[in-house]
């Protein structure tokens, strides 16, 4: 997957118009639980997806080893859509948190929500290598144990 394709997939994650198949984007299963109804099977797939987008948008703009790479060679700019989607996936995570009674189901929602906010942060501090294992480090020091890592 290279760059244009992960900000699609995020656009699609999103749950932005004509940005790809429906059984493919996780903002749409969060409106859906949102509005009553059971968390698909492929929950945590679809957010693991998310969460590959966002390495790839990471070394794009911060460079192949971001850690290494100086700050005058990451990139100042980043893609309007791209950020949208993102700010999109955070407000239907919290419509779906909102929805949800106090219970292990609305603590799995929340622990993607944190990780999705970390893998972010990521991105735009820029000197991350690998967000899939610093999310696995951040759930070792004390994060949410229900999460999909």
């Amino acid at each position: 997957m290279d760059y244009s394709e992960a900000c699609r997939r995020l656009q699609n994650h999103a749950n932005l118009p004509n940005s790809g198949p429906e059984h493919e984007s996780l903002g749409l299963a969060l409106w859906r639980i949102s509005r009553g109804e059971p968390p698909p099977p492929n929950l945590a797939a679809l957010f693991d997806d998310v969460i590959e987008c966002l390495e790839i948008v990471n070394v794009a703009l911060n460079g192949r080893i971001p850690s290494e790479t100086p700050n005058a060679m990451k990139k100042d700019q980043i893609d309007r859509w791209l950020c949208y989607s993102v700010s999109c996936l955070f407000d239907l995570f919290i419509e779906a948190v909102n929805s949800q009674k106090a219970d292990g189901r609305r603590d799995v929602i929340f622990g993607m929500m944190r990780d999705l906010s970390i893998a972010w942060n990521c991105v735009l501090a820029g000197d991350i290598d690998r967000i899939a294992t610093y999310l696995d480090i951040e759930q070792q020091k004390g994060g949410p144990k229900d999460g999909p890592r």
